[in-house]
């Protein structure tokens, strides 16, 4: 993931956007401002993948699965999972309630995770990295 600033314009704007577009998705920011939040969000996002991959991985162990057992579906689960946003014109949430049926065991621990508050805490560990980064760049 790549940054051009808005500000920017003609031949000099028009170059650095066909290098950063040639890197990966290019994303314009509005102010430099949002550095920080780019930078948590895709920067770090990695990460957060690997995490929810490692929970579960993790769980599937717990489970009963073998090591490599749950590795592989972990993995595969979430390759999966991306494959479908790339592929497909629906967004994540509109895919997550494809997915959901009512009554059923996806909805269970959606709900589990809704009641706990994951995205309220989710969405504050972003604040805090936000915070982090900017701190970094003083």
């Amino acid at each position: 993931m790549t940054y051009v600033q808005a500000d920017n314009s003609g031949d000099q704007f028009t170059i650095a956007k066909k290098i950063f577009s040639s890197l990966g998705t290019e994303v314009r920011l509005t102010n430099e401002s949002m550095i920080g939040a780019l930078t948590t969000i895709s920067g770090c996002g990695p990460a957060y993948y690997f995490l929810l991959t490692e929970l579960l991985a993790d769980k599937a162990k717990s489970l009963g699965f073998s090591d490599t057992d749950a590795e592989k579906l972990a993995n595969e689960v979430l390759l999966g999972s991306a494959e479908l946003l790339k592929k497909d014109s629906k967004s994540a949430r509109q895919w997550r309630y494809a997915v959901t049926s009512k009554g059923g065991v996806t909805e269970a621990v959606i709900d589990s995770l809704n009641e706990q508050n994951f995205g309220e805490i989710f969405s504050q560990a972003i604040d805090e990295g936000v915070k982090r980064e900017e701190g970094l760049r003083g």
